[in-house]
């Protein structure tokens, strides 16, 4: 039987061949060994590094709801504390729920009147829209708790009943209402005490060290990132020369076959 090279590769070579020339066929084996070896420490290296390139980017969408909460953080001002505001994680997030369904419900109502579905009713002389009772009952529960003052329009007349403009500016206390509690929500799942914040006596300086405290857990997500990158850095390159090692071990590999088939 006959050897065929077909560019730098053998294709069969006899088995004769290779017991004559068993010193040479030895250390291909050995390379080939050694070829597979570096094959799989490349894509452990490989897998590594995308792994930690997953931290990367969580760390860098943390940073960013930071930055987000931050930003709402500093938007606020001490008047936006002047009620009496839930200190227990559920009934703010009860109060979350009446405000968003309040919210809603204005739209819809608000909508309904621009298009004309939904008509005003004569109170007195003036045309008026009532709001559902079930839902003014929770906002007007909420409303005792907290302070009329931030909810004169949801308020006025201690009725579900309302006026146009009084819907807009309802609208419009429960949004804001709402939005300072999800902010609130939001600085105390990122690991600031918010009991400062919720109990009625806030001023700059405090808004001030609720800023700074998220500021310096945020940056220990850059400082995270910054070494992910460099252990990143050094995977990929550890990747790289177990490639580059494996590719010359098949090259040696290929070598000694053609030695072999020229030998036989």
């Amino acid at each position: 039987m006959s050897n065929t090279v077909n560019n730098g590769n053998i294709s069969n070579v006899t088995q004769n061949s290779a017991v004559r020339e068993g010193g040479l066929a030895s250390i291909n084996s050995v390379q080939m060994m050694f070829a597979l070896m570096q094959m799989e420490l490349s894509k452990e290296h490989k897998d590594n590094a995308k792994s930690l390139i997953e931290n990367v980017k969580t760390n860098q969408a943390m940073s960013k709801k930071y930055a987000e909460t931050i930003a709402k953080l500093n938007a606020l001002k001490k008047e936006d504390f002047d009620c009496k505001l839930p200190t227990d994680m559920k009934q703010l997030e009860k109060d979350i729920e009446t405000c968003q369904k309040a919210s809603d419900n204005y739209d819809k109502m608000l909508k309904e009147i621009a298009d004309g579905t939904l008509k005003p009713f004569k109170h007195g002389k003036d045309d008026c829209y009532k709001l559902p009772d079930a839902l003014m009952k929770d906002l007007q529960s909420m409303a005792n708790r907290v302070g009329k003052k931030r909810f004169e329009n949801l308020t006025r007349g201690d009725d579900n009943i309302h006026m146009k403009y009084e819907l807009e500016a309802g609208k419009k206390e429960v949004q804001s209402y709402m939005n300072l509690l999800k902010t609130l929500k939001e600085t105390k799942e990122l690991g600031f005490d918010t009991t400062s914040l919720t109990s009625g006596k806030v001023d700059d300086a405090t808004l001030k060290r609720a800023v700074s405290s998220l500021q310096g857990l945020q940056e220990e997500f850059g400082t995270k990132n910054q070494t992910l990158m460099v252990q990143i850095q050094d995977m990929l390159g550890q990747y790289n020369a177990n490639l580059q090692g494996a590719n010359s071990a098949v090259q040696q590999s290929n070598n000694v076959l053609q030695s072999l088939a020229k030998g036989g």
